[in-house]
């Protein structure tokens, strides 16, 4: 084994160990413990989220429409959400769930560049048919990132915001007027 693998499975094993170990932490103070953690953890997919409140029209029914509708209401909601009996919009809940598909998200990430590694250096080798091993489990990274974490990344960022928005015309009628 060469140096450089070395040091990209330590690497790669070291990201994985803490973002795994940040995902169980968010979980479990997320749906063990009841408390939501306040801290936002950053993602490159938070900005797709201020689609939903775009200047025009048709971006935000587009977005809402698949976000809300189609992803939120016909595929989450009965698939994972239904024993939750959240209703309406929660600010706490809502942030800490971005958190939580956040850092499974450096998580899927690191599994990909992982996985698309070891293809090319197994290529290299002349394993292809162990390459081939890699680029499906790799496309299987892929699909459970698309498929699971982004939109609910971008579906509880948007509904933060919302929550946001919607507490802000509160908080004004609430404070007194000097």
């Amino acid at each position: 084994m060469q140096a450089g693998d070395k040091l990209m499975i330590t690497l790669l094993f070291t990201v994985t160990a803490v973002s795994g170990l940040v995902c169980l932490w968010l979980w479990l103070a997320e749906h063990v413990y009841h408390r939501a953690v306040s801290l936002r953890i950053p993602s490159i997919y938070w900005p797709i989220a201020k689609l939903g409140f775009s200047h025009k029209p048709n971006v935000r029914k587009v977005f809402r429409f698949l976000f809300c509708e189609l992803y939120r209401k016909r595929f989450w909601n009965p698939l994972i959400n239904s024993w939750l009996k959240v209703r309406g919009f929660d600010r706490s809940r809502h942030l800490s769930a971005c958190n939580m598909h956040a850092a499974s998200s450096v998580l899927f990430w690191t599994l990909i560049v992982f996985f698309l590694y070891f293809a090319h250096r197994t290529t290299v080798t002349s394993q292809f048919d162990v390459a081939h091993r890699f680029y499906v489990w790799a496309a299987i990274a892929a699909l459970g990132e698309f498929i699971f974490n982004v939109p609910a990344i971008v579906l509880s960022r948007y509904l933060y915001l919302l929550t946001l928005r919607r507490s802000a015309p509160n908080q004004l009628r609430a404070s007194p007027v000097k």
